[in-house]
């Protein structure tokens, strides 16, 4: 790996991941208990307890921690910066138009035009 990290990971993709890996590490934790009550397991006692709360611990923790993260990237984000304009759309203002004014109101002098709207006396 290049050090780039999970720049292309979208956060709930990421997140997902890291649930799925708590909830293992919690499976782990619990099965090994589980098979130790059972007796499917030769392990001492104390040590099958002590591991298993170690997992479930680890697990949890995990969660917590994705949680906060997931959180954290989403919040860095408003909801209109999520999807990105297309390049080159000129954002136009939405709000009531103005009526012209009367210098708007002119028409351009050109041969229909008036000889006071070309500027030139008869």
């Amino acid at each position: 790996m290049n050090g780039s990290g999970n720049r292309g990971a979208s956060p709930a993709g990421m997140a997902l991941l890291r649930a799925a890996v708590a909830g293992y590490l919690i499976y782990l934790g619990v099965t090994l208990v589980r098979d130790r009550l059972n007796g499917k397991s030769a392990m001492a006692p104390w040590l099958a307890w002590a591991c298993g709360a170690v997992f479930v611990l680890a697990g949890a923790a995990f969660g917590w921690f994705t949680w906060r993260r997931y959180r954290a990237e989403t919040a860095d984000k408003p909801e209109d910066a999520r999807e990105p304009e297309a390049a080159g759309t000129p954002e136009v203002p939405e709000g009531p138009k103005e009526a012209a004014g009367p210098e708007e109101q002119k028409q351009p002098a050109g041969p229909e035009a008036s000889p006071e709207e070309k500027g030139t006396s008869s």
